[in-house]
């Protein structure tokens, strides 16, 4: 009697040994599978961020020196930068005033002598006093405020620092920059159409987006799979 009873102890003390063995082998796989399911995900996360931020640009024309305005024929559904480079008189101007910020220029857009847009684009120079800029740095546009945005035929840009926009409706748009609040004389050297070249937006956003889910779902999996862990040592002290 006593030896069955030891027999059926020992059945019973394997039987435990046996399935927290299982219960191990398990938890172990699935700490690996969470490990894989992160590393899937943040790798497509990495993915698509750096094919969202992948922007190539091409010059497509340019007009002619020293012009207050230009008229350059824009297709639907691209997306164009304008270039304004600084006139001749405008640096000097710039540093003769010792401004410490960027200056606003006056510029508008109208589409086929219709839908007019107006907008402010800021031109900024590190001055002439600056030890590794002894003549001053060039004026380039470090900032854009859209106000008035025509957005039948334009779609404005304005996460972007630059003139960056998506045309609506193809045909003639003529940039001008207005004389008007200028703090400077004579017209810009001159104006430069740049294409700008960006990836699917949406597909790249939806797989950045499922690499992100993807990537906390094998978080929560590998958490899950520590605690089980945890209690598993806890029960075999």
């Amino acid at each position: 009697m006593i030896s069955k009873v030891n027999e059926l102890l020992q059945a019973s003390l394997i039987m435990n040994h046996d399935r927290r063995q299982g219960e191990h082998q398990l938890t172990s796989k699935l700490s690996y599978a969470a490990l894989v399911i992160i590393v899937i995900g943040a790798a497509c996360l990495v993915f698509a961020e750096v094919k969202l931020s992948d922007v190539s640009v091409t010059q497509l024309a340019r007009s002619d020196d020293s012009v207050w305005y230009w008229t350059f024929n824009l297709t639907r559904g691209k997306t164009y930068r304008i270039d304004i480079l600084a006139g001749g008189k405008w640096g000097r101007d710039y540093y003769a005033a010792l401004f410490t910020e960027a200056q606003p220029v006056n510029v508008t857009i109208t589409f086929m002598n219709s839908g007019v847009t107006s907008l402010q684009a800021f031109f900024f120079g590190i001055p002439p006093d600056n030890p590794y800029y002894p003549e001053g740095t060039p004026l380039t546009i470090v900032d854009v405020k859209w106000q008035d945005v025509d957005d039948t035929n334009i779609r404005a840009i304005t996460s972007a620092m630059k003139i960056m926009m998506t045309i609506k409706q193809s045909g003639l748009y003529t940039v001008r920059v207005l004389e008007q609040g200028l703090w400077s004389n004579g017209p810009p050297n001159y104006f430069a159409l740049i294409e700008v070249f960006t990836p699917n937006s949406d597909t790249y956003s939806l797989m950045a987006f499922g690499g992100g889910i993807t990537a906390m779902a094998g978080g929560v999996i590998y958490v899950v799979s520590v605690f089980r862990k945890r209690k598993m040592r806890s029960r075999a002290r």
